[in-house]
């Protein structure tokens, strides 16, 4: 029932992000796909992934592992330390508690992957594409 709720929720965050996207950023402008492009395709894939597990006809399960919700608290997480740390930083930090608590790499390895998704990050989007990152207390 609980997944059930939670596609219905999924839904209509994806109608509105959608809408959004189509009404307010713009669709495509005249040489090519506008700021709407991407909300309104997302949009539409949340949605029909929610249609598909609102009609799936399985037996669910009525208890949550609260290992399920780490994802998410993660990515909460990730997002109020943009802040205070910058984005570069912050998804290195991601990336590495990721691979050490939910994969069970060890720190070691957990720390390098995350280093070099922060070097990566900071190569191509900031030094090479030259897009505007949000930077935090260590200006990166």
């Amino acid at each position: 029932m609980t997944e059930r709720i939670i596609a219905v929720f999924l839904l209509l965050v994806g109608g509105v992000w959608a809408f959004l996207g189509l009404t307010e950023y713009g669709l495509w402008i005249e040489d090519g796909p506008g700021g709407g492009f991407i909300p309104v395709v997302v949009g539409i894939l949340l949605m029909l992934t929610a249609v598909v597990v609102i009609l799936k006809n399985e037996e669910i399960k009525d208890s949550i592992e609260i290992k399920a919700f780490f994802p998410v608290a993660g990515v909460v997480i990730t997002i109020l330390m943009i802040k205070f740390l910058g984005m570069i930083i912050a998804t290195g930090l991601f990336v590495f508690g990721w691979l050490r608590f939910m994969e069970q790499r060890t720190y070691v390895k957990a720390g390098i992957i995350g280093l070099g998704v922060s070097i990566f990050v900071l190569g191509v989007f900031s030094l090479w594409l030259q897009v505007p990152m949000p930077t935090g207390l260590f200006g990166i």
